[in-house]
């Protein structure tokens, strides 16, 4: 998974999510202090957006998880 700019600066990071995942893609992101699940979606393998608008400034775990493989990725909010 390819995830970019990293730290997010400007409100949305973008994801480039291999096609090994299949197509339904859960993702929970996780604020790294606390432990909480902060917002969770459900998304497509390939490129797409993921709106880090209501993100505190901090560091979070991404965990995208399919039928066929998953992934944890950490992120920096600006």
């Amino acid at each position: 998974i390819i995830m970019y700019p990293n730290p997010a600066t400007r409100g949305i990071v973008n994801v480039d999510i291999p096609l090994v995942f299949g197509t339904n893609v859960q993702v929970q992101i996780i604020e790294i202090g606390s432990g909480k699940i902060v917002n969770q979606l459900k998304i497509n393998s390939g490129k797409t957006e993921i709106s880090t608008q209501g993100l505190s400034s901090g560091v979070y775990v991404l965990q995208f998880v399919s039928e066929k493989a998953s992934e944890v990725k950490r992120l920096i909010v600006n």
